[in-house]
């Protein structure tokens, strides 16, 4: 781990910090699967609700060809997403080497971990800045627009953050000082035991 250009970031000792009385916090593929489902349904209504009841600020009449478009912005959408999570890492210091790109098989997904040990805060940010700015921030912008074609495509972007959701919801249960390391492939995270909160 180099902590020489990230000392104001990284945890004071290397990567083997979580391997001893350690958590991994992960979600499972039916939880991943329910929440994309109620993102997508709940993101969905408010979305058709809007544009039956409210009249255009400035109305996109739909073509045939903006299905195509909506399929183009999903595809762009999910590497802009991947690349949301390398650049908050690079904006708190993490060193270009420590962050990795990958697809994995199983789930014909995707994604980029982080190998240096980061603080949950950070973390947690990493986790939500990719669903707001790939997600949330366009799904408004076409419900502005009242074009119900891209509110559906972004409807959809939005429930395949359903992992990061999961996860940073789980993030919640430590303490702010913990640091937690990135799990690769999978989604989740790993964290030194005796920074879960203790419950009352």
């Amino acid at each position: 781990m180099n902590t020489q250009n990230n000392k104001k970031y990284a945890a004071p000792v290397g990567a083997a910090f979580c391997l001893q009385n350690h958590i991994f916090v992960t979600t499972s593929e039916k939880s991943s699967f329910f929440v994309s489902f109620v993102l997508f349904i709940v993101s969905g209504a408010i979305s058709l609700f809007i544009h039956i009841s409210f009249p255009p600020i400035y109305n996109i009449p739909f073509r045939l060809l903006d299905i195509l478009f909506g399929l183009l912005i999903i595809i762009f959408t999910i590497f802009f997403h991947e690349f949301l999570h390398y650049l908050t890492y690079r904006i708190f210091k993490v060193p270009s080497t420590q962050i990795r790109f990958g697809f994995n098989k199983k789930t014909l997904s995707l994604f980029c971990y982080c190998k240096e040990a980061l603080r949950i805060g950070i973390y947690r940010l990493s986790l939500m800045i990719p669903f707001l700015f790939s997600g949330v921030f366009p799904l408004l912008i076409s419900i502005i627009f009242l074009n119900f074609v891209y509110s559906i495509v972004f409807s959809l972007l939005i429930s395949i953050c359903s992992s990061d959701i999961v996860i940073f919801i789980k993030s919640l249960s430590f303490y702010e000082n913990a640091y937690v390391i990135d799990a690769p492939v999978s989604p989740g995270f790993y964290v030194e035991s005796r920074f879960k909160k203790q419950k009352k």
